[in-house]
């Protein structure tokens, strides 16, 4: 592997670290303010004001425990993502992985005011490939696709098994420049991989096929 490919990977894993890690952080600032509002609760209770409202601790309570989901999700991803540098290929759910990436680049997308829907079959496609520069692959794609400053729109992510290998597409209102200029600089991880992408005009798509 070449030097630049050795500081792309690099550079991928810590663009999504850093994400997870923001992310997370999110996460923690919420649960801290809602720990300080029931703090607030048992101060005032303590003080004379009463019992606390059970519906406003139930509300608390319901709210707390969803931010650990997400966050328990988002670690989950992240855990995953981490493993994927633990052989250079192997068989891999593709439909799993693609979960991961899309859950990995959310944040991007929120920020983008991107809409980001996957679709993956019953029977999930399973492609012997690496895994981390598939994800990287992916994660390229995707944010080249949602592009910067254009109005709020929808993606979609899906997967198939086709006879000349499994099919990855990304449809829906692409940002067609910077899509253009990221496949022509994708070459070194195409190859890598064995993959072949193109552009579909109607209904706008870009289709990724990993070989059989």
């Amino acid at each position: 592997m070449s030097d630049l490919s050795t500081y792309s990977g690099l550079t991928f894993f810590g663009a999504v670290t850093a994400s997870v890690s923001h992310e997370l952080k999110n996460r923690l600032a919420i649960v801290n303010e809602q720990a300080g509002l029931l703090e607030d609760l048992v101060f005032m209770s303590e003080r004379g004001g009463g019992h606390p409202d059970p519906n406003r601790l139930a509300k608390l309570a319901k709210s707390l425990k969803k931010q650990v989901a997400l966050g328990d999700d988002l670690l989950r991803h992240m855990n995953r993502f981490a493993h994927s540098v633990d052989a250079p290929t192997g068989d891999t759910d593709i439909a799993a992985l693609l979960e991961c990436v899309a859950a990995l680049v959310r944040r991007t997308a929120d920020r983008r005011q991107v809409s980001l829907d996957l679709q993956v079959p019953a029977t999930p496609p399973m492609a012997h490939t690496s895994a981390f520069l598939l994800m990287q692959l992916m994660w390229f794609f995707l944010d080249a696709a949602m592009g910067q400053g254009l109005p709020a729109r929808a993606l979609s992510l899906c997967c198939e098994k086709a006879p000349e290998g499994v099919v990855i597409s990304i449809a829906g209102a692409l940002a067609d420049d910077d899509l253009d200029k990221a496949i022509s600089a994708a070459t070194d991880l195409l190859g890598s991989l064995g993959a072949t992408v193109t552009r579909v005009p109607e209904p706008p798509a870009l289709r990724l096929v990993l070989p059989a």
